[in-house]
């Protein structure tokens, strides 16, 4: 379906051409070429033996890695939603004219767009329990604590691996 467009204005005349779209043949050669290897790779490892579909079919669906994939949605949609509000909370006082709150905003922008994020989830889940064995909740007139267990039975593997990515979301 060809649109039509006056050819002259200046001769006022109604004769029209049509607009013809040029080919794109190189991007179809290219995507061509590119399924074209994927296919060639795909078929390489079946025929080898390497890629076996019986066996991905049956790990695929096993029981651990659907669970795997349940906590990773979860794990994702939390990270997502308390890096929103963090996020929020920084830009916030990046924005307040508190000189104190946009220097603490941008330390915390600083600090956790410049560690890489592998970095971030082992100190989580390694270094605050070496850093901090028990974790006591007291209150100063009050005999004893009110509230005393190892770091490692709170900053379990889910909650370390949440508080990494939460806090390194944040900022972006």
């Amino acid at each position: 379906m060809a649109t039509v467009v006056p050819a002259s204005r200046d001769l006022g005349a109604a004769t029209t051409l049509p607009i013809i779209r040029r080919r794109q043949w190189g991007s179809w050669i290219l995507g061509g070429l590119a399924v074209a290897f994927v296919a060639t790779v795909i078929w390489g490892g079946i025929r080898s033996r390497i890629l076996d579909l019986e066996i991905i079919g049956i790990y695929l669906f096993h029981p651990a890695i659907v669970a795997g994939a349940v906590n990773a949605l979860v794990l994702g949609t939390l990270a997502l939603a308390i890096s929103s509000v963090i996020g929020l909370f920084s830009a916030l006082m990046r924005l307040s004219g508190n000189p104190i709150l946009v220097a603490l905003s941008a330390t915390y922008v600083y600090l956790f767009r410049g560690t890489p994020m592998l970095i971030q989830l082992v100190f989580w889940f390694n270094a605050v329990p070496t850093m901090f064995p028990t974790i006591t909740l007291s209150l100063p007139f009050l005999p004893g604590p009110l509230f005393e267990t190892p770091t490692t039975v709170v900053v379990t593997p889910f909650l370390a691996a949440l508080a990494g990515l939460s806090l390194a979301e944040g900022p972006i």
